[in-house]
């Protein structure tokens, strides 16, 4: 059914923080206010489940790859500490079929969560003036990177941002340390893809192939 989301209210659709499984909206129309609207950041992987074993990987694939100083990586690869060394972690993900939240940073002192994956599939028109916000979470520490941008996958009849409507994707913040002038890793950021007028045959053709074999379907990156 359709959707509304008033001013001053918020959907949190929070990923499983080790497997970054996603929620998934099917909707009819969707109308998101100013000062509202659907907030995944810092919903994705999540650090505080390498707590429990330090091979487990699920936490992200892109963490293992980089180290302790750099931001995660998802489209856009993470920054590297201006004052230690290191290495960017590796991209991954679909930009068709944006389906996997950002990563979080290595484990460290104040590792940073990356954003969470919106999929919002509406049966009509999704009218935003708010917010559809899949940003990394920032990091408060030299010590530790940031985390990556999530994913966004929106399908619908027709998308009108209206006013200060934004949909975002970004990378987590850096830290700068005045005392020391050091600064930790930035978060690369995440994927979008807004598809209109596809069928659910076609969202799935893209899940599975990244791509689709419909002929009417025309992409635009």
């Amino acid at each position: 059914g359709r959707v509304t989301v008033k001013s001053g209210g918020w959907i949190l659709p929070w990923c499983n923080g080790l497997k970054g499984a996603p929620v998934v909206f099917r909707t009819g129309p969707v109308f998101i206010e100013a000062n509202g609207g659907i907030d995944a950041v810092s919903k994705g992987w999540d650090y505080s489940f390498m707590g429990e074993a330090q091979s487990v990987v699920e936490y992200g694939p892109a963490v293992q790859s980089g180290n302790n100083y750099t931001g995660a990586s998802h489209a856009g690869l993470g920054g590297i500490c201006s004052t230690h060394a290191g290495v960017n972690a590796t991209l991954y993900g679909d930009p068709l079929a944006p389906y996997m939240p950002g990563c979080t940073a290595r484990i460290t002192q104040y590792p940073a969560d990356g954003g969470g994956a919106i999929r919002l599939f509406a049966s009509g028109v999704i009218s935003c003036a708010g917010q559809i916000n899949a940003d990394g979470g920032g990091t408060c520490s030299t010590d530790s990177g940031a985390g990556s941008g999530g994913g966004v996958w929106i399908s619908c009849t027709r998308l009108h941002l209206r006013g200060e409507g934004s949909v975002t994707a970004r990378g987590g913040d850096t830290y700068k340390n005045g005392a020391s002038g050091g600064n930790s890793g930035a978060g690369g950021g995440g994927r979008v893809c807004i598809c209109e007028h596809l069928t659910e045959a076609d969202l799935e053709e893209l899940f599975l192939t990244g791509a689709t074999t419909n002929p009417q379907v025309s992409i635009d990156d």
